[in-house]
């Protein structure tokens, strides 16, 4: 293991080498030159880096994340199309010989799907024991996604596609989606087990151009290309809307088009000069501390651009925001009195064409999470009909998005709930975990027998943070290796620090 001084002369002669080559030939990245060591926003970075906890595990905690990893990488391969890509929800049925069967609920899949699935691919390749079936992983996919179709002006990939296939089945062009993919082209670029697999990546990456979101007057980014058939032929338009809150998702668009070049024909210059004024924050007081307010005030609308960024090494605001986040959710559940972290998330509610099993409840709810989290904007949850089923469901891809940054806390509340369940169980050791468990009103205790493969990505990439040596995944470990990428994505979290730190918070209403 690199001692930290050791890692700080490698990034020392990374840096100085970088430098070298990038005046004598050209940058170390697609992105516009910045010199990091001019950089203060780069030399706040290092502070923020030093400050950033260790995570230390015991053995048996060690042993007990073992375990989740390998039913939930399992779950994925179980998910998982000839061509390498996986659907995107299944219903975990056990079959007569006490195995789990699974049924396909949605059998297409997104360019998150994809992206996320890469990721995690990628990570695998550091481990002995997996990397060769992770190498063959990967070849399929950039295969796969070479014959796909695409939107013809931007290189992007359509909202949906079927995933035995890989036919497009609805053709909408989604900036998030995109940039979850974006972000693991330019990673598999970088990291790929040959050097022919990282040409191919690369050529996907350099062809994502995210111009057609940007609003140049503001520096805001759209969120939707609609796809329509006129006079005979297929074109689409922006829809008129911009991620427009910091605390969603979505923010991962801003701080990675900027740093990776993203906005080919526009350039990037209006996101960091502009966004930041721009952009809506929110942050809640909780007994627990400050946190951002997310949109849902879902758990992966705050923690998933951590998980692929560590925005906590860019921002000490937002640090602070996922370390009291953690701490929120762990003191919630002793006041509300659940058996799980009270962490809540988009999620499934029911069971597809089984209504019998949760009548009353939707099958698939966007609009969740806590409810002391939620945007003041958010109109929808101040009415009744939404409002009660916010928080009616602990999802497992929340607690675990949480437990990443401090998962020894968290290793008893897993534990315990691995036992939960009046009909089915929450966790299956040969799959993982279940989407999710009512904790309150009439369906209280009863496990929903569903995975979605976002939500066991987003667990299997948490778990493998954990484990890392370095508490890092691929996307981030890549993101900070690369000077030029480092210096923008400080740049831009420096343009925002002003306004997560001074917004006054508020309580929940």
């Amino acid at each position: 293991m690199i001692s930290r001084c050791g890692f700080s002369l490698i990034l020392v002669i990374g840096l100085i080498g970088c430098g070298f080559f990038a005046q004598a030939d050209q940058p170390c990245s697609a992105s516009a030159s910045v010199s990091p060591e001019n950089d203060a926003s780069i030399r706040a970075v290092y502070d923020i880096r030093r400050a950033l906890p260790p995570q230390s595990l015991d053995r048996a905690q060690t042993a007990q994340y073992d375990r989740y990893l390998e039913g939930t990488l399992a779950s994925l391969d179980r998910m998982r199309m000839p061509n390498g890509l996986i659907v995107d929800k299944v219903q975990a049925i056990p079959g007569e010989n006490g195995r789990i069967r699974y049924e396909t609920l949605n059998a297409n899949t997104s360019p998150t799907n994809m992206g996320l699935d890469l990721l995690i691919q990628l990570e695998l390749l550091r481990d002995p024991a997996r990397n060769r079936q992770a190498a063959a992983n990967l070849l399929r996919m950039i295969g796969t996604l070479e014959k796909m179709q695409r939107h013809p002006e931007t290189g992007l990939y359509y909202s949906w596609y079927e995933a035995e296939n890989a036919q497009p089945k609805q053709r909408n062009v989604s900036s998030v989606d995109n940039i979850h993919l974006a972000l693991a082209l330019w990673a598999a670029s970088k990291s790929a087990p040959d050097e022919e697999s990282r040409r191919r990546a690369e050529r996907l990456f350099q062809k994502m151009d995210f111009s057609a979101f940007l609003d140049e007057k503001t520096g805001l980014i759209g969120g939707n290309l609609q796809f329509q058939m006129k006079d005979g032929k297929e074109t689409w338009f922006r829809e008129p809307w911009n991620y427009s809150n910091f605390g969603a998702e979505s923010r991962s668009i801003y701080g990675l088009t900027h740093a990776l070049g993203l906005m080919r024909k526009k350039g990037s210059e209006a996101v960091l000069e502009k966004s930041p004024k721009n952009i809506r924050v929110e942050v809640a007081r909780t007994p627990d501390g400050e946190i951002l307010r997310t949109w849902d005030g879902g758990a992966f609308q705050l923690l998933l651009p951590r998980l692929l960024i560590r925005e906590d090494q860019y921002s000490p605001s937002m640090q602070k925001f996922f370390r009291n986040y953690a701490d929120h959710v762990l003191a919630q559940r002793e006041r509300e009195s659940i058996p799980l972290p009270a962490s809540y998330s988009a999620c499934n509610f029911g069971v597809d064409d089984e209504p019998e099993r949760f009548s009353g409840v939707p099958s698939y709810v966007g609009k969740a999470g806590s409810p002391a989290l939620v945007s003041a904007d958010h109109q929808e949850f101040r009415g009744e009909s939404h409002r009660k089923d916010w928080d009616r469901v602990v999802t497992p891809h929340a607690i675990f998005l949480a437990a990443a940054t401090n998962p020894g806390a968290f290793s008893n509340s897993l534990s315990k709930a691995e036992k939960l369940g009046s009909q089915d169980r929450l966790y299956e050791p040969e799959v993982g975990w279940m989407d999710g468990i009512h904790v309150r009103q009439e369906h209280r205790g009863k496990v929903i027998p569903v995975q979605l493969s976002l939500d066991q990505s987003m667990i299997a990439l948490s778990l493998l943070e954990m484990k890392s040596s370095d508490n890092r995944t691929s996307p981030s470990r890549l993101l900070e290796s690369d000077p030029q990428v480092r210096s923008r994505l400080g740049q831009y979290y420096s343009a925002m620090e002003p306004r997560l730190a001074s917004t006054p918070a508020s309580g929940s209403e």
